[in-house]
């Protein structure tokens, strides 16, 4: 693979959504819609993302233990075949992986959505999370995983200013604000048309703060209209419906598992704020 393949990045950030099986309409799964993919620590880590992706012919939604081991393959061949600056970046990579492959729980984001299939469906298999075979998809909105912890671009600038996607002379060839401002109301569309292909049940966007910032491209591009009515657990969701066809496909807006607004103390708000979107879906 070609370092910092400019044309593998664009195809991977309009091609590729998550991860588990998006069922059908005879076998209806659930769908999760998360902001954007974890990680995105260093610019090798997200070669390595797309060399596996791009290897594994491209799928729009993968398996999510196949995917990891074969990235986890990728980077060990690397640390021990090359003289890499970001060592320290795909170790820690590999650890997280290895750790949250072998038990999902111990994923923050994962157990919730799992709380939330365990409480609507009795039998659900936690084995099951992230596979083609299991009974969830777990997609994402944003298709590039990023560091949000220098406000000032700086980590953005240095994990994907290599890659030429909207070059400009003389500036950042790949601008944040021109990747939102595409990516957003594109994908918004797509997982739309996903959507009306296989008729899933539920679809739940856990990306409340996300939402109130980008509501105009969620009710110009959806076409729902979704209240605000509910509570769970004391904290707010949105519900609406999204008519195909022969089917309804019931949409909810909740908080991230990692959103503030929701502690983890007292009584575990957070596990029953998502057990508790669950047990709605029951009768909704």
């Amino acid at each position: 693979m070609r370092e910092n393949d400019s044309d593998l990045l664009k195809e991977y950030m309009h091609n590729f959504f998550g991860y588990g099986n998006l069922g059908s309409q005879e076998e209806p799964t659930m769908w999760f819609v998360g902001q954007e993919e974890n990680g995105g620590i260093c610019n090798e880590e997200i070669n390595v993302i797309l060399e596996t992706w791009r290897d594994r012919e491209k799928k729009e939604v993968e398996n999510l233990q196949d995917f990891y081991c074969k990235y986890i393959e990728k980077i060990k061949f690397r640390l021990e075949k090359e003289n890499l600056s970001n060592k320290d970046c795909l170790e820690k990579s590999i650890k997280e992986c290895e750790k949250y492959l072998k038990n999902p729980y111990k994923q923050e984001v994962w157990t919730q959505l799992m709380n939330v299939a365990g409480a609507y469906k009795e039998d659900f298999n936690s084995d099951s999370f992230g596979n083609h075979s299991g009974a969830i998809c777990s997609l994402e909105l944003l298709p590039l995983p990023y560091n949000y912890s220098k406000k000032d671009c700086t980590d953005w600038i240095k994990v994907y200013g290599p890659f030429d996607i909207y070059s400009e002379p003389g500036k950042n060839k790949m601008p944040p604000k021109k990747y939102y401002e595409e990516m957003i109301p594109y994908r918004i569309c797509k997982i739309k048309k996903l959507i009306g292909e296989y008729k899933p049940e539920f679809v739940i966007f856990y990306i409340m703060s996300f939402y109130k910032y980008y509501k105009k491209h969620f009710k110009e591009i959806l076409g729902v209209y979704l209240e605000n009515n509910h509570d769970i657990s004391g904290f707010p969701i949105y519900k609406g419906k999204l008519n195909n066809d022969t089917k309804i496909t019931k949409i909810v807006i909740s908080y991230h598992p990692a959103a503030k607004q929701i502690p983890i103390g007292f009584g575990n708000k957070k596990n029953d704020y998502f057990s508790g979107i669950g047990g709605f879906l029951k009768d909704y």
